[in-house]
């Protein structure tokens, strides 16, 4: 009974630290016809984030902003992709795949957070998005 449960535990302390970097990017196309820029088609309207653990400024566990995923995504170790240029270009090729040739109207915010009972760990996120037209 007690190997059960610390198989258990395992799991979901895996789990947890395979969640711990992570990069996803969604879009949406129905905007019941209101036009998202005035004298452009709609194509939709993206919004994407990533985050990850820093000791310091050192990357240790990070989203992957190259193939955003879902509830599973595996992370990528020691690579800083939690910052504004790898989110651009998350939301820009996902708005790209659903027809858009501009982005307007683009909204960007960065956190960083000491985790407190460490002195070196910080949890560090980007979020951005904006509307693609055409």
């Amino acid at each position: 009974m007690k190997a059960l449960r610390v198989s258990l535990l395992l799991i979901v302390v895996c789990l947890l630290v395979l969640n711990l970097g992570c990069a996803r990017v969604h879009s949406a196309t129905d905007f019941s016809g209101l036009k998202l820029s005035q004298g452009a088609e709609n194509a939709c309207h993206v919004t994407g984030h990533s985050w990850g653990i820093y000791c310091l400024w050192i990357p240790l566990i990070t989203g992957n902003t190259e193939d955003p995923g879902g509830f599973f995504q595996l992370p990528v170790f020691l690579k800083d992709t939690v910052n504004p240029d790898a989110t651009a270009n998350m939301l820009s090729l996902k708005a790209k795949t659903r027809g858009a040739t501009h982005l307007v109207d683009v909204q960007s915010s960065y956190r960083n957070f000491w985790i407190m009972p460490t002195f070196v760990l910080f949890y560090r996120s980007t979020a951005m998005s904006g509307n693609g037209v055409k």
